[in-house]
């Protein structure tokens, strides 16, 4: 009798130390955790903070979501202001490759109706990918979208500055041509031109629609964003009637 009392009460402790270990890991390791599939010791705290902040809030997508994700282009974008019940999934500084691995770890976005991105740039500008290192960041992008949601896929900007058009906008455009390619693969993929409003005549950002740095975005460029975006998922759901 003593001894089976002895072993059931260092049962109660062996589970109450336990559950005290579990309750006890920090915000961080269980980021850590989280995160481990995107190779968190390569990524900065604040993106991954925002990728845990945005699987907890995958949780709770619905059928009437609109899901935004990509760099800080998308991050930047005030999308709740433009669209009902959109979700801002942007990260800045993120490449095709990150939103490839980011996209497995949200729960529920099979269920949305509409999931929109817009990614590219920095594997261009910053990481100076070629096509051939693009086009494989691309295929295995395309391979995780998912299969319900309409998907609008946007091509990749153009840069503003003259000095850099030349070394950027050939790429740009071979990186745009095989993401076409590979969104027409897809049978609930739309891809999204640039408005014609947004670009000069040499096909370069126009200096009305950036914030002074050739690259990123006023509020001006993300009106015609906007515009242009509704404009396609009018289209859509009138064909889809």
């Amino acid at each position: 009798m003593i001894r089976t009392t002895i072993i059931f009460y260092l049962l109660i402790l062996h589970l109450i130390a336990g559950a005290f270990v579990l309750h006890s890991i920090s915000p961080i390791k269980q980021i850590d955790r989280l995160t481990a599939q995107l190779k968190p010791q390569r990524l900065p705290p604040a993106y991954r903070r925002m990728h845990y902040h945005f699987i907890q809030q995958s949780q709770q997508l619905a059928k009437h979501n609109i899901v935004f994700i990509g760099d800080s282009l998308t991050h930047s974008y005030n999308v709740s202001n433009a669209f009902p019940y959109a979700v801002n999934f942007g990260i800045s500084g993120d490449t095709i490759s990150g939103v490839s691995d980011r996209l497995s770890r949200y729960s529920r976005l099979a269920v949305i109706d509409s999931l929109v991105i817009m990614i590219g740039i920095n594997d261009i500008v910053h990481e100076n990918l070629e096509l051939q290192e693009t086009s494989e960041a691309i295929d295995r992008l395309a391979s995780r979208l998912p299969k319900t949601p309409t998907i609008y896929w946007r091509a990749i900007l153009p840069i503003a500055q003259p000095r850099d058009a030349a070394k950027y906008s050939t790429i740009i455009t071979k990186v745009n041509a095989y993401m076409q390619r590979s969104c027409a693969t897809l049978g609930n993929c739309r891809w999204v031109k640039p408005p014609d409003k947004m670009l000069t005549e040499k096909g370069l950002l126009s200096r009305k629609y950036h914030n002074g740095d050739g690259l990123h975005l006023n509020r001006y460029a993300y009106t015609l964003l906007s515009e242009s975006l509704m404009a396609y998922i009018n289209e859509t759901n009138s064909i889809n009637r």
